[in-house]
């Protein structure tokens, strides 16, 4: 038995030793095979080409075989229809397989097919390796668009003079890189948030709402691209704030047609109406031979020009003496807003027509179409035409998307009107977009 093991040991070494031998021989003659010239009929071609790519440029990566008696080459391409080659030399340092590295420059932008083939020391040619390469430049960069804002979100702060804006940003392009958001802040300075391809909202505090914003994105065509494109710049503002229009700033205008211009002046100040106090604004005349009745008008000037967006007019604790019917009227330019219709004339009735009540109503409803029809020609926009507030006050939204700095407020039926009982209400309230 320990002679058989024996044999068979020895038997395992001679065959190791056989297959060694050959495949070094194996290996000695594949070389050697490079350098007899007389043995080989076909030249070992390129293996593999690999690129990168920028404006006009490209830098090749090519794979070669081990072959030493590999000593050139040429790229070969075609612009426009017109040929176009580089050739390159190979200076090997080993004779195992290498890659060089080719860089074409002053290339035309588009799509070209790039073809590679080696010469040895006798001139014969390789086979030809064929690769295609897009070139970038002026065109790709043009259709290039700034990263897209899905929305901004905007609101007050506890500091009035903030404004804060919140911009969700719309999922990038895989070669988006950084987008960059230019405005001005309050200060009047210059700012630049630079934010990656993976932010998704960004918070801004005050921006200077009057200046428009501006974005680019700076764009990768490829993972190791040799240069990089900004986009086109867009352009946009930022969205106005609804806020409580500032009452500091308010005042009356009193207009031909207006309550203290032809129906009495109220013994208490219209301001009582946006003080923010509990007093309220009661229409009592400061002549009491006279009495302001509905309906009548007034007007307030903001102090600015803005976006009206919501009216809030507070009840008097007393409900009757509140406004039922009433509008809302605005504009811009008072310097000829006034008019000439008086809502309350009831001059061309006669004594008897004026003590009939319905009479002296069908007449004043006539004077209020005559007088909206006049509003209208001084540029006057209706803003709300309410039919039936509630006894408690009135909230309502205005949908027009004009900046107006004036309006004028038309009462033109109490809750519940009683004789010689003075209309009221407590508080105006205004809010508009800044």
């Amino acid at each position: 038995m320990k002679y058989y093991k024996y044999n068979l040991s020895l038997c395992l070494v001679i065959l190791l030793g056989v297959l060694v031998t050959i495949s070094c021989e194996s290996s000695v003659e594949t070389y050697d095979q490079f350098l007899d010239i007389n043995t080989v009929s076909e030249i070992g071609a390129p293996t593999d080409v690999t690129s990168v790519a920028g404006t006009g440029r490209a830098i090749f990566k090519l794979a070669i075989p081990a072959d030493p008696r590999l000593k050139s080459g040429i790229i070969e391409w075609s612009e426009l229809g017109q040929a176009k080659s580089e050739k390159f030399q190979i200076v090997r340092d080993t004779p195992s397989l290498d890659t060089l590295t080719l860089a074409l420059n002053n290339l035309k932008e588009g799509s070209l097919q790039f073809s590679f083939k080696v010469f040895d020391v006798d001139g014969k040619t390789s086979k030809i390796l064929t690769h295609g390469r897009i070139i970038y430049g002026e065109q790709y960069k043009s259709n290039l668009l700034a990263r897209r804002f899905d929305a901004i979100l905007t609101s007050s702060t506890d500091d009035p003079s903030v404004d804060q804006a919140v911009v969700v940003l719309s999922t990038p392009l895989p070669e988006m890189l950084d987008t960059f958001l230019t405005y001005e802040d309050q200060n009047g300075v210059e700012q630049i948030l630079t934010l990656g391809s993976q932010e998704t909202e960004v918070t801004i505090l005050g921006y200077n709402r009057e200046v428009p914003f501006k974005v680019t994105t700076e764009y990768i065509p490829e993972i190791d691209a040799l240069d990089t494109y900004m986009s086109k710049e867009t352009s946009g503002v930022f969205p106005k704030i609804e806020v409580f229009l500032d009452k500091a700033l308010w005042s009356q205008v009193i207009l031909p047609t207006d309550m203290g211009a032809v129906n009495g002046q109220p013994a208490r100040p219209l301001s009582l109406a946006w003080d923010g106090t509990a007093s309220p604004f009661i229409a009592e005349p400061a002549d009491p031979s006279t009495f302001i009745r509905t309906p009548y008008t007034f007007t307030i000037d903001f102090g600015v020009s803005t976006i009206l967006t919501r009216f809030e007019m507070q009840g008097h604790p007393y409900g009757p003496v509140n406004p039922k019917r009433f509008q809302i009227w605005a504009t811009n330019d008072i310097s000829d807003a006034g008019g000439t219709v008086d809502l309350q004339d009831i001059s061309d009735l006669t004594p008897e027509e004026q003590a009939d009540f319905a009479k002296v109503a069908e007449k004043r409803a006539q004077n209020l179409v005559d007088w909206e029809a006049e509003s209208v020609d001084k540029g006057w926009t209706k803003l709300l035409d309410v039919g039936a507030a509630p006894a408690t006050g009135f909230t309502g939204n205005i949908s027009d998307q004009n900046d107006y700095q004036y309006i004028r407020y038309v009462f033109i039926e109490e809750i519940s009107p009683i004789p010689n009982r003075a209309t009221a209400f407590a508080e105006i309230t205004v809010k508009g977009l800044q």
